[in-house]
């Protein structure tokens, strides 16, 4: 594990959200992971968690309740991203966002088989990767918005 770092003070940009996001960040290059942290850190807010490894982050997924688990897809030990990505998902529905690299057509069907999961293709601009977020917990909002008009609805049909 590289290190924990907690959020600093600063006006968060992120409008979807209540509250302090908290970010598991697994890169093995660890200055990619510091552009990561230090992002997440200054424009949303956040509390952010980085990892080498996969197993690192597994070892502490239910200690830290992510809301947001950013993975490379090549990391250092015994699982690479998706496979991380896989025993993440068996605990947990937190969404996942991918950066790599290496989008040939195996790894993209390998990533769009997990619910849930979202790409972002390096190089990025830090600003992509700001938005990329942005958008997914907008996205996770509105779905929480109507799943919850949903069982109003149940709870007055059953109730009449």
């Amino acid at each position: 594990m590289f290190k924990q770092n907690k959020k600093a003070a600063s006006d968060s940009n992120l409008e979807t959200w209540n509250g302090s996001p908290i970010f598991m960040v697994v890169e093995d290059d660890c200055i990619i992971a510091e552009d990561i942290r230090r992002l997440l850190i200054t424009s949303l807010s956040s509390t952010v968690y980085l990892f080498d490894s996969g197993e690192y982050c597994l070892n502490q997924l239910s200690a830290i309740h992510p809301d947001m688990v950013i993975l490379d897809l090549n990391i250092r030990g015994p699982y690479d991203g998706v496979q991380t990505a896989r025993f993440i998902r068996s605990k947990s529905d937190v969404p996942m966002l991918f950066i790599t690299a290496n989008t040939d057509s195996d790894n993209l069907n390998r990533i769009s088989q997990i619910h849930n999961a979202y790409l972002l293709k390096k190089p990025f601009h830090t600003n992509d990767l700001s938005e990329r977020i942005k958008q997914i917990f907008a996205y996770r909002t509105m779905l929480q918005f109507h799943l919850n008009k949903v069982n109003q609805q149940i709870t007055h049909f059953q109730e009449s």
